[in-house]
């Protein structure tokens, strides 16, 4: 279920003064900003080398002109740190994370190289498409969405636990669907006189398989609700095939259709 990168092509209409690139880690950032108001030869700036990310944007009020693109690499956190800079007034946009694979890098933390290479490689124009980031809203469908995955996965896997402790024991194996496996489990272990260690590793995986098949429960209704209440995917759910659970995970990877250029892609 989990969504492609999804870019969106370059517009050279109103290009900035200034070009940042960024090296982002969890905790440290390094920035490198070059002023390209000669275009045809940018020169360099300022580099700041491990700024904490909480001071990300007090670092830019005070050292980066607001004529500026910030080019952050692709990254788990690139799309926050875009957010945060474009609530501030800059302009940030993330691109790949092989736009400098093939450049030489250290692979340290915060590496003012990368950061020197990012900005390079937007101004001799090897960026010619950014990478989307979904809006605040979609980012959380996708978060349901893929916590929804996550507790099918685990609730397959404590299933298959359940059916490999029963086999090795002897006892009777559970039925297949959900409440009747949960109930045939509760009856063998009532019933059939099982102790020791065995009975309490039934009553734990049972436990467990409980919870997640609340939690799996919860999200899916939460799921149903978000459809009904979203007319792109209601129109989604119109399709032959397609359930409410299907056009939310659509939905959610790819929030704007109007967002991709040709039918193609």
């Amino acid at each position: 279920m989990g969504a492609k990168m999804q870019l969106r092509s370059r517009s050279v209409e109103d290009e900035p003064r200034f070009v940042v690139g960024m090296d982002a880690h969890a905790h440290k950032l390094a920035v490198s900003v070059w002023d390209w108001s000669d275009r045809f030869n940018a020169c360099l700036h300022r580099e700041i080398k491990c700024v904490d990310v909480d001071a990300m944007v007090k670092t830019y009020e005070r050292h980066v002109d607001l004529d500026s693109i910030t080019v952050i690499e692709a990254s788990t956190n690139a799309a926050i740190l875009k957010r945060r800079l474009n609530e501030a007034g800059f302009r940030a946009e993330v691109v790949r994370s092989d736009i400098i694979a093939d450049k030489e890098r250290k692979r340290k933390v915060c590496d003012i190289q990368d950061a020197r290479n990012l900005a390079l490689a937007y101004i001799k124009g090897d960026v010619r498409d950014f990478v989307w980031t979904p809006s605040d809203e979609y980012a959380e469908h996708r978060d349901v969405m893929f916590a929804y995955r996550d507790t099918v996965k685990e609730l397959t896997r404590t299933s298959n636990r359940i059916w490999s402790v029963c086999s090795r024991k002897g006892y009777a194996l559970p039925g297949r669907s959900s409440c009747a496996k949960v109930e045939s489990l509760r009856k063998t272990i009532e019933e059939t006189g099982i102790g020791g260690f065995a009975k309490e590793r039934l009553e734990m995986l049972l436990e467990d398989y409980e919870r997640l098949l609340k939690r799996k429960e919860a999200l899916s209704r939460r799921m149903a609700e978000t459809a009904l209440s979203k007319p792109e995917m209601l129109r989604l759910m119109q399709l032959q095939g397609v359930n409410y659970k299907g056009a939310f995970a659509l939905s959610a990877a790819v929030e704007d259709v109007r967002r991709f250029s040709e039918a193609s892609k």
